[in-house]
């Protein structure tokens, strides 16, 4: 009966393990989609803003009208960057917690294994 517990325990650990890899990779699916999902949502602000600036061009001198431009280029690329600083921040944050726990399962499976591998030898010094 224990061993075949132990072998439960090892069959699960490694159903666990496949069920995890499977779950992060999903995940970094989804997380890529939704960036690219957001770049493009960007990409279309950027764009209609630009758009405004141009339908005001024939107000506006021509420099007046680039300094606008590179004003709008500069302050999304401030605001991309700091977009991804948080995301990363973020995506570093979950990965941690979710490598703690699974350290936490790792560690009490490990301590569950070897309960069952001292249950083991005293059932054995039992019968030597």
């Amino acid at each position: 009966p224990l061993r075949k517990q132990k072998e439960e325990c090892r069959q699960e650990t490694l159903a666990l393990r496949d069920a995890i890899q499977k779950y992060k990779h999903t995940r970094r699916a989804l997380e890529q989609r939704e960036r690219e999902v957001q770049r493009l949502e960007q990409a279309e602000d950027f764009e209609a803003e630009k758009k405004r600036i141009h339908n005001r061009i024939g107000l506006l001198n021509k420099k007046r009208a680039e300094e606008q431009i590179t004003c709008a280029i500069t302050m999304r690329q401030q605001v991309e960057a700091r977009i991804e600083q948080g995301k990363a921040q973020c995506e570093y944050t979950l990965l941690k917690q979710h490598y703690d726990k699974e350290q936490e399962k790792e560690r009490q499976a490990q301590n569950d294994l070897k309960e069952v591998v001292r249950q083991l030898q005293t059932v054995d010094d039992r019968y030597n």
